[in-house]
């Protein structure tokens, strides 16, 4: 029994520290009655605002979070903060600019110089060979997410460019039946599933909060980045200042776009030989060379050999 009493005591000390993690990271939950967690389950977005409700560390953390993401939009100078919001608008805003900066401070600076200070309470010194792998993880940690959200961007701009000609027909054909603009846009919200869907959704959801029509498309254009839609709304805006047809304007700009989706495919085909000449050149020929020449040479070597 003695020898089991340290692992029983690791097993108790484990299972303690578990339970103590997860009780301080679970979220609060009514348990009186089903109706009323079904209430509260539809009003998710109230329920998570609410400070009673949320865990035990994200209300100690929040403050620590908040000043923290004061101090980084502090230091960090304008340009790179209006590019880095530029770049999560257009991203579709999978996070919000504090917590990617704090992401971007945490695994750039404060990760490699926790590892520093380990190293140097361990070892006693820090040399130049345990620098570089920490500098190598640095420039890592600060390239990585920015790339990331830059390429979750642009990826997001052409899936945009793709469909917008289908949600300007679909717009066309509820015009056409009679809906006015906003109803067109609302169904074309719930239609398309993507980043067209999400980007018309948000657009009706301002004009709702009391925005101008002519303003939200604009501000979504510029959120896009997205040339097709900037000129869907000034097309949209045209409409409206000169009293022409909607259904008219749009249908000739839907026409104009497709011809521009056409012209941007040829553009990537005619692409395609030029890409493909590396791949060529660096994989192909080589291994073309020696199933040619690898004959010849072993002929050469055995006749001068001999």
């Amino acid at each position: 029994m003695d020898g089991h009493e340290p692992t029983i005591i690791a097993a108790f000390a484990g299972a303690t520290v578990a339970i103590a993690i997860v009780g301080a990271f679970r979220t609060n939950r009514i348990t009186s009655g089903s109706v009323v967690r079904r209430r509260f389950a539809q009003m998710r977005t109230a329920e998570e605002t609410d400070p009673l409700v949320q865990s035990f560390a994200y209300r100690v953390m929040q403050p620590v979070f908040a000043a923290l993401v004061r101090l980084v939009t502090s230091v960090l100078p304008t340009r790179i903060l209006a590019s880095v919001t530029e770049s999560i608008e257009t991203a579709g805003r999978p996070t919000t600019l504090g917590r990617f900066l704090v992401l971007w401070l945490i695994s750039g600076v404060s990760l490699p110089l926790l590892f520093v200070l380990m190293m140097i309470a361990s070892t006693g010194g820090f040399g130049l060979l345990q620098l570089v792998p920490v500098v190598i993880w640095a420039a890592l940690a600060f390239y990585v997410p920015w790339t990331a959200l830059r390429r979750r961007a642009k990826r997001r701009t052409v899936q945009i460019g793709r469909d917008l000609p289908d949600a300007i027909d679909l717009i066309i054909t509820n015009v056409e039946a009679g809906l006015g603009v906003q109803a067109a846009l609302l169904i074309v919200a719930q239609k398309f599933k993507g980043p067209v869907g999400e980007e018309f959704g948000r657009a009706v959801r301002e004009i709702s909060l009391g925005m101008e029509r002519t303003e939200a498309l604009s501000a979504m254009a510029d959120r896009s980045h997205v040339p097709e839609m900037r000129l869907f709304a000034r097309a949209v805006t045209q409409a409206d200042q000169t009293g022409i047809p909607i259904a008219r304007v749009l249908r000739n700009h839907s026409t104009e776009v497709r011809e521009k989706r056409r012209q941007r495919a040829r553009e990537q085909a005619a692409k395609i030989p030029v890409k493909i000449t590396f791949p060529t050149v660096l994989v192909m020929f080589p291994t073309m060379f020696l199933l040619i020449l690898g004959p010849v040479a072993l002929n050469l070597m055995r006749e001068f050999g001999g």
